[in-house]
């Protein structure tokens, strides 16, 4: 498993190591979406730093996507934060985003972590902030 989740009291960052493969990326998609969390859910950070390969295709991202469109039906609240620092990263958040529009989250990349949480703190639908 290449990837591990962190789960915060209103979201979940989804940390990504080594080689991306299918499994991994739609494995760990289906774990958030179905935990009993996700209702509660106002951010997930999709962190690519720690990937050393992506042989992902176009058609996985596609499927999680078509998740994520889903389950925004559930819980349309969800701030969505990609952190990566190749240009292979910023494809597959480009790609991501144009598959889900039409979700209601809003979704954008980062090159570096601290960029992505102040991006968070400042999207916040309450007087508390996202996540940090």
């Amino acid at each position: 498993m290449a990837y591990e989740l962190v789960w915060k009291d209103n979201g979940v960052e989804m940390i990504y190591s080594g080689v991306l493969t299918d499994m991994d990326i739609i494995s760990s998609n289906i774990e958030v979406v179905s935990s009993k969390n996700f209702r509660n859910l106002q951010y997930q950070i999709c962190d690519l730093q720690g990937l050393t390969s992506y042989p992902i295709s176009s058609e996985i991202i596609k499927q999680v996507a078509i998740i994520d469109n889903k389950a925004s039906l559930i819980n349309p609240n969800i701030h969505v934060a990609i952190i990566g620092s190749t240009i292979i990263a910023h494809g597959i958040a480009k790609m991501y985003q144009n598959f889900i529009l039409e979700s209601e989250w809003d979704t954008e990349f980062f090159e570096d972590r601290s960029s992505a949480r102040k991006w968070l703190k400042n999207h916040s639908h309450s007087n508390t902030a996202l996540c940090c």
